[in-house]
């Protein structure tokens, strides 16, 4: 470690623990935390293969639920590496008493059961406002009527898509996180997550109007009518988080 990062971790020590305390903490998995606060790539994909493994492993035994633990997997390293605005980074919270391993497992449980207590799948009604655009909508607008077939055939859509790009889109739109922060989560490149984005908006411009088709009875022309709102509507939330 170089001199100058010699520093900078001796200083986010002091600023965690009092002298009588640095003899007795956990000096390698607080100095992990260090470097994932200063955006380490190695350091942030070492705690994701060991101590969010981990983490994740536990919570599938406790829920014999593997969907659960890797969104309490994915939720929890955005809490700690995503810092709010005005806020730190919810790994500068780790003072290095106890393992790493240990401090994240309580996290992760505490997590499962917020999450065990409700659908998955009642972020959708969330995910739908804000991909769609909520009742202000030109479509929900134009003809009410049609809401509760469109958020219908939008849920098909979204259930239709894998775990991974239901994630990334809640995390996007629900969370809103940008596609740097969904890059550093996923150990991708910006421009490949961007790329991801793109394509599950495909899939669900696809999926939305293959529903639509199957109930709606309207002439040819209402019906491309409204697959263009539809798709205007989809390509320019979307679009808008793309650009």
């Amino acid at each position: 470690m170089p001199d100058d990062l010699d520093a900078a971790f001796a200083a986010y020590v002091a600023a965690r623990c009092t002298p009588e305390e640095v003899a007795h903490i956990n000096t390698a998995d607080l100095r992990l935390a260090f470097l994932c606060s200063r955006d380490d790539a190695a350091a942030i994909e070492a705690l994701y293969r060991d101590q969010l493994a981990d983490m994740a492993a536990v919570v599938a035994r406790q829920y014999r639920s593997a969907p659960l633990a890797d969104e309490v997997r994915q939720r929890v390293a955005e809490q700690l590496l995503v810092a709010p605005p005005g806020a730190p980074r919810g790994i500068e919270q780790y003072r290095g008493r106890g393992s790493l391993r240990a401090w994240l497992r309580v996290i992760g449980m505490r997590e499962a059961a917020k999450l065990g207590a409700r659908e998955l799948a009642s972020d959708d009604v969330m995910l739908f406002d804000r991909v769609v655009g909520g009742p202000d909508c030109e479509l929900l607008r134009a003809k009410a009527s049609y809401r509760q077939l469109f958020k219908d055939g939008f849920a098909a859509a979204v259930a239709a898509l894998s775990f991974h790009d239901r994630l990334l889109l809640k995390q996007h739109f629900c969370d809103e996180l940008s596609l740097d922060d969904m890059a550093k989560l996923h150990g991708m490149h910006r421009a490949t997550a961007a790329r991801q984005l793109a394509k599950v908006r495909d899939q669900l411009l696809a999926g939305t109007r293959a529903h639509l088709e199957a109930e709606l009875r309207l002439e040819r022309g209402e019906f491309e009518q409204l697959l263009a709102l539809i798709a205007s509507q989809l390509e320019a939330s979307i679009g808008r988080l793309l650009r």
